[in-house]
């Protein structure tokens, strides 16, 4: 059988395809989200069009993954995604928002430059009439000094003064004429003579008419400057960036200009009102927008005005509106928004094995009997719900998290009003998923006690997007048949599901078996238990889980070799079991080690290492290891047990090797794109992070369970390895199963030297009683680390490892700390 043939199918399609799927699914979703940044910031692609795009991206992504992902993480993919547009309708109403005050801005400032140009007429009159007071002005000054210089010779330095200041007139020399002015004023006596009086009189009026000849035009000049200003601010000019507060500012400066214009030009009362009222008006802009901050806009505005300009297509025109987001629109496209959650919610869910909600009408005899309604209800809920215990890295052991455990699926009914509250708004939230699972246990003929008892099962989609399954299982008692139902439910309910890995799973039709394997256990009849087990495998041959129960049960019982080919078989059929990976290595190095003194692979007959053989190849090929095995194992002697346990050895560091490998950090998470393998590989939570997470859990514990391959081959590497492990399991919240393989390594290190002793007739060195030491102070070490309730306690006494100390008194203090927790 080639490795392809060994391959893991998932209905039709290979593993590879279903990792291609899960990483399409990653990359479709990240693609989904930066989106809409990458084409926010592409100018070629305008805002609505943007808008639009990201949504049919992240429509078209949370599609893709709904069949692959848990609906916690669509959710928060949702969830951005909505953040995401959310904050792009909000800009692009910010930019609308801007756009349309943008806009009132150049109106209005358009109305201001038309009464700016109406004035400018008035100006110009104003000028040339104030230009041609002036000369008269000037005129008259000459002619009076001129008079008085002839009429009084006293009077003719004032006179000369007087030329002065309108020689400084007709020079428009500001300064000349306010210096002239000066020294006329000095020059002039205490009692001046009435031609002075005059003289003076005229000057005055000269210099005043001078000075008010240049008030229009630089008001004038003031507003030409405003409205260049406010055409820069509001964008109108070439190249200019609009910015919505200079607008706003530049407008009220341009009003407060022509206001000034005004009065000056005017000089009426209600001038004047207006340049306080433009001043008021400025102010308050100033301090409504300062230069430095954004436009205030809200949140609900700006996305209000975002989707409308995305509904309208982008038109800048009011009226040219083809869909108004009007309260019947939002009601519209909530409802689409809401049914397409649903059935995205529905396809999720759909993928998962539950919620199961079990009812049993139980049968109740008139006359009583062994069977009671709570035993029959309570069997029945047990194989449901809990089933099979999935079986963990140590023999007896049952996983901390099992894949097929429906009792966490299983809903509680509501106890406050505030969850009925919530469960009510997740009904319309959510769709309806999961499982009614109802059965209905129907007595023997004649309602006698004895006899066959028959229990109608039916199974039930309650999205409806299943046809309902209905079976009729039958018992020699109530309560078998209920277990037996309950094992035929569970099957055919993670049958359904995708989202549980192929070695989780077993047949309907093994439920019978598995019902006795259940009863047997409850009754610890050994021999039973093997039977019903050995009949669930046959009913379903490649069940992992069935298959690594059998074969732990084999290694509790002494049977390593038929343990081996049970694991052999488990991976073979799954080559990404972890659990059945892991034990398949540890069983190879055990065995190894039992072959050196005669045990072992000598144990067994020629056909049994036959089959274990060619079991051990195909899963070396499952798991793309290659000719691993040699033949020679199926024909050794007694004389060739140490070339086999060589060999043995050789193939079990091979595969703990190969675990090294798959557990490196890079593997783990591309293991988990495996949507039926991704809650092994990829734990719900953020708990398989960091340096106790799951991730470096499963990483250390195969690293660590190599020790006990390097102390049974007396490596060289053992003391670095388990130096670097040790590191690990130092830390209070490393698990606990690295503990105990360092404490095997220092057992067996430990039964080797113990050995050399005894042939050299000896006895140990204290340097030798080190190791014993440190192997019961790492297993009583053990007992305080996270997850040490899955030790179990008749592997802990039948474990070949540690069978230097199992005799310590501390070994045994040990084994009744383990017994108290088991009864606890």
């Amino acid at each position: 059988m080639g490795h392809d043939a060994n391959r893991e199918p998932d209905d039709g399609r290979g593993p590879d395809g279903e990792q291609v799927h899960g990483l399409l699914s990653l990359v479709g979703v990240v693609l989904a989200l930066v989106v809409g940044p990458v084409l926010w910031w592409w100018t070629d692609v305008t805002p609505p069009a943007a808008v639009l795009l990201t949504l049919v991206a992240l429509v078209g992504a949370v599609t893709l993954a709904s069949t692959n992902w848990r609906r916690a993480s669509l959710r928060l993919v949702a969830a951005l995604g909505v953040a995401i547009l959310a904050l792009m309708l909000v800009d692009v109403g910010r930019d609308v928002r801007a756009a349309q005050s943008l806009d009132e801005a150049r109106s209005e400032l358009g109305a201001l430059r038309s009464a700016a140009d109406s004035l400018e007429s008035t100006v110009r009159e104003t000028e040339e009439s104030r230009a041609a007071a002036l000369a008269k002005r000037v005129s008259a000054l000459r002619t009076l000094a001129q008079e008085a210089r002839g009429s009084d010779v006293g009077v003719g330095a004032l006179a000369d003064r007087a030329d002065e200041v309108a020689d400084a007139i007709e020079a428009d020399d500001d300064e000349r004429v306010a210096s002239a002015s000066a020294r006329f004023a000095r020059a002039v006596p205490a009692s001046a003579a009435p031609v002075v009086v005059e003289l003076q009189e005229a000057i005055e009026g000269a210099v005043g008419a001078f000075g008010s000849r240049s008030d229009a035009s630089t008001a004038n000049a003031q507003v030409e400057a405003a409205l260049t200003r406010a055409d820069a601010a509001t964008g109108n000019q070439a190249g200019a960036a609009g910015e919505v507060d200079g607008a706003a500012v530049a407008v009220a400066v341009v009003r407060l200009r022509l206001a000034e214009l005004r009065a000056e030009l005017f000089g009426r009362p209600e001038d004047d009102t207006a340049v306080a009222e433009a001043t008021d008006a400025l102010t308050a802009a100033l301090a409504a927008t300062p230069r430095w901050a954004p436009q205030e806009v809200t949140v609900g505005t700006a996305f209000s005005a975002g989707a409308r300009d995305v509904l309208v297509g982008g038109s800048s025109d009011p009226s040219d509106v083809r869909l108004v987001p009007e309260p019947a629109t939002w009601v519209l496209l909530g409802l689409a928004a809401l049914l397409f959650w649903r059935w995205v919610e529905k396809r999720s869910a759909r993928q998962l094995p539950g919620p199961v909600r079990p009812t049993l009408t139980p049968y109740t005899p008139k006359d009583g009997g062994p069977d009671t309604a709570d035993d029959q209800k309570a069997v029945f809920r047990a194989a449901l719900l809990r089933n099979i215990s999935e079986p963990a890295a140590v023999p007896g052991a049952t996983a901390l998290q099992s894949l097929t455990d429906l009792a966490e699926l299983a809903p509680t009914g509501p106890t406050s009003w505030i969850t009925r509250v919530a469960t009510a708004v997740s009904h319309v939230l959510q769709a309806p998923v999961g499982y009614d699972v109802t059965a209905e246990v129907a007595p023997p003929a004649g309602g006698s006690t004895t006899g066959r008892f028959r229990v109608l099962v039916r199974i039930s989609d309650r999205a409806g997007s299943r046809s309902d399954t209905v079976a009729s299982v039958v018992g020699t008692t109530a309560v078998g048949a209920c277990r037996t139902a309950g094992y035929w439910a569970a099957a055919a309910v993670l049958a359904r599901s995708s989202r549980v890995p192929r070695w989780a799973r077993w047949t309907p039709e093994s439920a019978r078996s598995l019902a006795a394997y259940d009863s047997a256990n409850d009754v610890d009849a050994a021999d039973s238990t093997w039977e019903e087990l050995a009949r669930a495998v046959a009913a379903a041959p490649d069940s992992g889980v069935l298959l690594h129960q059998w074969a732990d049960w084999c290694d509790l019982h002494g049977r390593h070799l038929e343990a081996l080919g049970l694991y052999a078989r488990a991976v073979a059929a799954h080559p990404r079991f972890p659990a059945a990976r892991y034990r398949l290595a540890v069983s190879l190095t055990m065995l190894a080690s039992a072959t050196r003194a005669g045990g072992g692979w000598c144990a067994g007959s020629a056909d049994e290492r036959a089959r274990t053989v060619a079991q051990l190849r195909r899963a070396c090929r499952g798991m793309g290891l290659g000719p691993q095995v040699d033949d020679h194992l199926v024909t050794l002697t007694a004389a060739e047990a140490t070339e086999a346990s060589t060999a043995s050895g050789a193939v079990a560091g091979a595969l703990f090797d190969h675990l090294r490998t798959s557990t490196r950090w890079w593997r783990i998470p591309w293991s988990g794109l495996r949507r039926s393998e991704r809650d092994v590989f990829w734990p719900p939570g953020w708990e398989k992070l960091g340096e106790r997470g799951a991730w470096s859990r499963a990483r250390w514990v195969a690293r660590s369970g190599a020790l006990t391959h390097m102390a049974r081959a007396g490596s060289s590497d053992l003391e670095r390895e388990r130096d670097a492990a040790i590191t690990v399991a130092r830390r209070r919240g490393s698990f606990w199963q690295l503990s105990y393989n360092v404490a095997c390594s220092y057992a067996l290190e430990l039964a080797e030297q113990s050995a050399r002793a005894r042939n050299g007739g000896r006895p140990l060195s204290y340097d030798e009683l080190v190791n014993r030491d440190r192997a019961l102070e790492w297993l009583e070490t053990v007992l305080e680390r996270p997850g040490s309730t899955q030790m179990a306690l008749d592997w802990l006494r039948a474990d070949p490892d540690l069978a230097s100390v199992r005799d310590h008194p501390r070994f045994a203090w040990v084994c009744a700390q383990v017994d108290d927790d088991e009864e606890a």
